[in-house]
């Protein structure tokens, strides 16, 4: 055989560089689209925050009372703020729409100032026959300043990545049947779990299973010593993923989800409707390295919006046994259980009249605690403590409040423990753990236990801002990380 000539080689060596120059190209126009799509949306963001900074600030000037004009001056400053954060944000590194910074942010930004903006722009400024408007001002600035600590602490360089693509967790999965047996057995235990403790209550089988959808008639609903078992609901979410991620086989796929998703409405929460269907999109759109489309994302909003609004109204029967009954409700009954969902941000303002003048700081008793005894069981622990969530919207408004489930968002939760330092240094911690979050799936590979991991962190990071009480948090946490903790043990030893 004929060694190739110089003239050979040469042509050859041109080609691959046409090549390699063409696929560089190719990458580089990719990068620039996906870069000025993003900067589109973050652009769009800020315009119609500093849009409602500017109306903010002609209520302030129109106000007929100095307390009006303060806290519309405070929701001016709010909004200014979060304008120049995200830009900062973006132009320090682009954002990027499934990573904790855009979730935390964005349900941040919705509960403590788009909806202040809102309501308080109608003259919607009681809850319960009070009005906590006047703590507007020092709630935004604690606004501001939390999401500031947040920002740094989520922002700061972190040089693990290295070592973190040698652990086999952030490795692509290589023997993938082991980890969908594991994930089928994890659901089977979790689903049964689920169903002893509802069982106990006294509903029936296939009233559960439906999710409610059938009426079962007259029920006495009892409660139940086994309650901490409702939390197997989330070890059912992960592990279902996992036999999404990494199962073969459609019809099981889908007939383990359609269980679950009946599973979860039945419960009545909203949050573990959300954790499936977001952790399935940010799956989706990580492993092709892409975002959805803006529109997308709006249909999808509108969508949940709408399945929350009906959750809410649908729950009360569905608890007492009567099924899926909206006879009678109109679109303004559909919707009104979610205007009430926006409110909370006067409960934040609230609190700051309640502790420590009428309570005093927590200093940990709930938060971390509570957190550690919440799995102990009433059937062991037969005095075992109400939460003391109960006894401060107690005082901020009264039993009525408490027997309607009203909750507090994350820094009422930061400032009752600990004080304004609560909030900065929980927002700080927030923001560490945040970014640890983020190399899951900036480290992890397209087919890891990382990303698995993170799939169904991102979407839970919504019930941690919303929700301020951390004994719940932290066992949903432990309750949807356990399948893939468990998972990753036998991948470990599978690979040794």
């Amino acid at each position: 055989m004929n060694a190739p000539n110089g003239n050979e080689m040469i042509e050859v060596n041109t080609l691959n560089a046409i090549t390699v120059s063409k696929m560089a190209g190719v990458i580089k126009a990719r990068t620039y689209a996906k870069g000025a799509k993003s900067f589109l949306t973050v652009f769009l963001l800020s315009l119609l925050l500093i849009g409602g900074a500017i109306w903010t600030f002609f209520e302030a000037i129109g106000a007929t009372t100095p307390a009006e004009s303060e806290y519309f001056i405070a929701l001016t400053f709010e909004g200014f703020y979060f304008a120049a954060a995200i830009l900062v944000r973006h132009f320090r590194r682009p954002v990027y729409m499934f990573e904790p910074y855009v979730m935390i942010t964005v349900v941040y930004i919705l509960v403590y100032h788009v909806a202040a903006v809102f309501q308080l722009s109608v003259g919607e400024t009681v809850r319960y026959g009070v009005d906590s408007t006047k703590y507007a001002l020092i709630g935004c600035t604690f606004v501001v300043l939390g999401h500031i600590a947040f920002t740094v602490a989520y922002g700061l360089e972190s040089n693990n990545g290295s070592n973190k693509r040698l652990k086999a967790f952030y490795k692509d999965v290589t023997n993938e049947h082991i980890i969908v047996k594991t994930a089928y057995v994890i659901y089977a235990f979790s689903l049964a779990l689920y169903l002893a403790y509802q069982l106990s209550r006294g509903f029936s089988l296939s009233y559960v299973l439906s999710g409610g959808l059938a009426s079962q008639g007259e029920l006495t609903v009892n409660d139940s010593p086994l309650s901490f078992l409702s939390y197997c609901s989330y070890s059912l979410i992960s592990a279902w993923l996992l036999i999404y991620m990494f199962g073969r086989n459609r019809i099981t796929k889908l007939a383990a989800g359609f269980i679950m998703l009946g599973v979860i409405f039945f419960g009545g929460s909203r949050a573990p409707l959300l954790i499936p269907l977001l952790a399935c999109a940010a799956l989706h759109y990580i492993r092709k390295n892409s975002s959805p489309a803006l529109t997308n994302v709006l249909v999808l909003v509108g969508a949940l919006v709408l399945i929350f609004a009906v959750m809410q109204v649908a729950r009360v029967g569905i608890r007492a046994g009567a099924g899926l009954d909206m006879h009678g409700v109109d679109m303004a009954g559909l919707f009104e259980p979610f205007y009430a969902e926006i409110d909370d941000f006067k409960v934040y303002y609230g609190i700051f009249g309640v502790v420590p003048g009428l309570h005093s700081f927590l200093y940990g008793r709930q938060m971390i605690i509570g957190s550690l005894t919440l799995f102990i069981p009433r059937a062991i622990w037969l005095g075992k403590p109400q939460p003391m969530i109960y006894e401060i919207i107690n005082h901020l408004y009264g039993q009525r409040a408490v027997l309607d489930g009203v909750a507090y968002p994350n820094l009422s939760e930061y400032y009752v423990e600990f004080g304004f330092v609560g909030i900065i240094v929980c927002m700080f911690i927030l923001g560490l753990l945040c970014r640890y979050c983020r190399g899951l799936f900036t480290e992890g590979g397209k087919n890891s236990l990382a990303l698995a991991m993170y799939c169904v962190i991102f979407p839970a990071l919504f019930q941690v801002i919303i929700r301020g009480y951390m004994p719940q948090n932290f066992s949903m946490l432990v309750f949807l990380l356990a399948p893939i903790a468990m998972a990753e043990l036998l991948n470990n030893r599978n690979c040794e």
